[in-house]
């Protein structure tokens, strides 16, 4: 779909729809892992554990996401979008016509603190 501002997607539009989208696939893979784990591994992986700051489910999330392709597509496709982010905040502060600005982010690159 075409961004209707600038008459083609943007840099932005593509690496956030990217993200999301392999957002997306990771929640529906990891998902009934999870929601299985909970139920049917034995103590310490299962449910017996508090679930908030848990060591050991935190350990399992990392061994089973460091594992994943789609949760390492994911983390680069975050970090492509938190770069094209940045350029696009260098680019905004870079320009000369900063306080004229009518866009949807001009107020707060010229907001003062």
């Amino acid at each position: 779909k075409q961004n209707t501002l600038e008459g083609q997607m943007s840099e932005f539009g593509r690496s956030f729809d990217a993200a999301q989208n392999e957002l997306i696939t990771c929640a529906f893979t990891f998902t009934p892992f999870f929601l299985l784990s909970d139920q049917m591994l034995p103590y310490p992986f299962g449910n017996l554990l508090p679930r908030q700051g848990d060591p050991l489910k935190t350990w399992l999330m990392r061994f089973v996401t460091t594992f994943s392709p789609s949760w390492n597509r994911f983390k680069k496709l975050t970090t492509k979008l938190d770069l094209t982010v940045r350029k696009m905040i260098d680019e905004a502060y870079a320009d000369p016509s900063l306080n004229e600005r009518k866009d949807i982010m001009a107020p707060f690159f010229t907001a003062k603190i």
